[in-house]
């Protein structure tokens, strides 16, 4: 009897703090965030920009979650980048060697540069319908 009572209020708990985390994911918004942000960071950060090389210590990370448009972006956002091209080459090549195992009729890889804010960004496109 223990073991089943056990057994049940494992479940019980398992099963409440797996709808705690799928509300938390499912209120998500439009959002910037940091890696501190270690709730928001392991629920909308995906591997492929979890893992893009650091290039600036100021940066964060942001999700756009589909609004009927069809498509949700995951990004990094590098801020105050000095040696902007050298930065935005190790960058592209980062993307290039990533693009390959990406499902390129869902997914989209790109570099984004803006030289006068000193700014680089990668971003993750995923296309939540089929592209014509």
């Amino acid at each position: 009897m223990k073991s089943t009572h056990a057994k049940m209020s494992l479940l019980a708990i398992t099963l409440a703090v797996a709808g705690l985390l799928a509300v938390a994911f499912l209120t998500v918004k439009e959002d910037e965030y940091r890696e501190s942000d270690r709730l928001a960071w392991y629920l909308m950060t995906p591997a492929v920009i979890a893992k893009v090389p650091k290039i600036s210590k100021d940066y964060s990370f942001s999700y756009t979650p589909d609004d009927n448009y069809g498509y949700e972006v995951n990004s990094i956002h590098f801020h105050s980048v000095e040696n902007i091209e050298q930065k935005r080459l190790l960058l592209e090549e980062y993307v290039n060697n990533k693009r390959p195992q990406l499902d390129s009729r869902e997914d989209e890889l790109n570099v984004n540069s803006d030289s006068d804010r000193k700014e680089l960004s990668v971003e993750l496109i995923h296309y939540t319908r089929s592209r014509k």
